[in-house]
């Protein structure tokens, strides 16, 4: 869904689920003018979380119940080392 925030700002949020699939799960694809994400691991399982092709050795660790704030408007992956996990995002524009 997308909400416009008094400034003028446009959110978007949502809910992925995350497991070991070669190369990560998109979280949310590419946008331009997009200003950045938060990012919630809401599950059990740690995941690593980056832009393009991610895996464990180039991604961000997000253990459960960490978040992580990325001023990016490319592509934004995540993957387990083994599970599934939730994660929660917010963009905003």
């Amino acid at each position: 869904t997308t909400n416009i925030e008094p400034d003028g700002t446009a959110l978007s949020n949502g809910q992925v689920s995350v497991d070991a699939t070669a190369g990560g799960t998109t979280i949310i694809a590419a946008s331009a003018g997009r200003q950045g994400i938060t990012i919630t691991n809401q599950g059990s399982v740690a995941c690593y979380v980056g832009t393009g092709t991610v895996i464990m050795v180039n991604g961000f660790l997000l253990n459960a119940g960490e978040s992580i704030a990325l001023p990016t408007d490319s592509e934004v992956k995540a993957i387990t080392a083994s599970g599934s996990t939730t994660i929660g995002y917010l963009a905003y524009a």
